[in-house]
């Protein structure tokens, strides 16, 4: 016999928020974090730790410190594009040689089209990275 499948934990959170009987100390949130500050769960903490990391990666109210940095980059098959051809910059990949030519994985991950396309709009900027 399988066990029963546990709630979804934002869920059980969001409901501890509203009935004013929160049982977490820690969340690991992730995006989870967001509707938890909303729902008014989430107390500032700021690790002393959290002092020497650059700014952009902790929250100045104390709402979250990062504990993992991805770098997300495109790879290039050597075989088919040569150094001398690949593209240098986000900017390059827009070349209509490259149409039809970018493989993405079909996982909604951050290392998928989602993630990758986050970064882009976070490297560039908003206004470029759409356009």
């Amino acid at each position: 016999m399988s066990p029963a499948p546990r709630p979804n934990l934002l869920t059980k959170l969001l409901a501890e928020a509203r009935i004013g009987s929160i049982r977490a100390d820690v969340h690991h949130g992730g995006s989870s974090v967001w509707p938890l500050v909303k729902a008014g769960a989430v107390q500032p903490f700021k690790p002393a730790e959290a002092a020497f990391y650059p700014a952009e990666l902790r929250d100045p109210n104390g709402l979250w410190t990062a504990d993992a940095l991805y770098y997300l980059a495109p790879a290039i098959n050597t075989d088919m594009v040569s150094a001398a051809q690949a593209p240098r910059s986000l900017q390059d990949l827009l070349d209509p040689q490259w149409r039809g030519r970018i493989a993405w994985t079909t996982q909604m991950t951050q290392g998928g089209a989602p993630g990758f396309i986050g970064s882009v709009l976070q490297a560039m900027g908003e206004q470029a990275g759409m356009d």
